[in-house]
């Protein structure tokens, strides 16, 4: 049986935005509500979220929580943010339903409701999912919690805002893989690993690749870890470009610990920021 951290992945429909619109936004009242439930299992481990929408205008990840995830302790202008009708409403609000998924479990929800320019109601439900996190629905968000939340949203990126299934591991419970999974046979391929923290006055995020497998990545589609390549046109030189926030560190030997034969995933990385190790990294693999 497939662990709870593998699931269908759906297409962006806003690239070059970070994440994408997953639940329908119509003159439905009731229709965010009823496609976030439906699209629960599509949402959480898509890595449709396009460079560009970690540092929204309206919302960024360190306005998100004061005290806990929940729209009572929310900041006003982050509240604002959320219920913005303009399109940096809606990347305020992808860029929470991503946090949320990545952060509470599948018995946790966040909801509030948002007017649009017509006077059209939408009640928005955001359900939890990977439980990365969920001690945030009631109180602040743990360094910890911090630093495993903005590895999954890292992980979650995609350069091209386009829809692929990927396997999300890590040393952290509950992304732990162990020998014998069949994830493991299925997801072979690992790409890299994504650590830092989002929610801090100086934001970063890493990731790094794993140098065997940086074709493979990059024919999928997965370029935030390996790199995308650019030419310039002038020069008809290549380069790699960013992954909007996320610095690409180069190769993963040397930066984390060896890969743990048993679970197939990086234990821990160096935060070149704080210059100290983190465990709290989350490992990509492909088919």
């Amino acid at each position: 049986m497939m662990r709870k951290h593998l699931a269908q992945i759906i297409i962006s429909g806003l690239a070059p935005l970070l994440l994408s619109a997953c639940a329908p936004e119509t003159g439905d009242p009731g229709a965010g509500v009823e496609g976030a439930a439906q699209l629960v299992e599509s949402l959480v481990t898509s890595n449709a979220l396009d460079p560009n929408g970690l540092n929204p205008n309206g919302l960024s990840p360190n306005g998100l929580s004061p005290n806990g995830l929940s729209p009572n302790s929310l900041a006003p202008a982050a509240l604002a943010a959320i219920q913005d009708s303009t399109s940096i409403g809606n990347l305020s609000r992808m860029l929470l339903r991503y946090a949320v998924g990545c952060a509470f479990d599948q018995t946790q929800t966040f909801a509030f409701s948002w007017t649009d320019d017509y006077g059209v109601r939408h009640d928005e439900l955001y359900r939890g999912h990977l439980g990365l996190a969920p001690a945030w629905a009631s109180g602040p968000l743990s360094l910890s919690g911090q630093q495993i939340v903005s590895a999954c949203l890292g992980a979650l990126t995609n350069y091209y805002s386009v829809s692929v299934i990927v396997s999300v591991r890590s040393l952290q419970e509950p992304l732990k893989t162990l020998t014998g999974s069949p994830e493991l046979k299925q997801y072979p391929a690992i790409e890299g690993a994504f650590f830092g923290n989002l929610f801090t006055d100086t934001p970063h995020l890493y990731s790094c690749y794993n140098a065997a497998n940086v074709d493979h990545s990059r024919s999928a589609q997965r370029d935030c870890a390996a790199g995308h390549m650019e030419l310039d046109p002038v020069t008809r030189q290549t380069s790699v470009a960013s992954c909007g926030l996320i610095e690409i560190l180069g190769s993963c030997k040397g930066r984390c610990q060896k890969i743990n034969g048993a679970g197939q995933y990086y234990p821990a990385c160096n935060d070149p920021v704080t210059g100290v190790s983190t465990k709290s990294v989350i490992t990509t693999a492909l088919p």
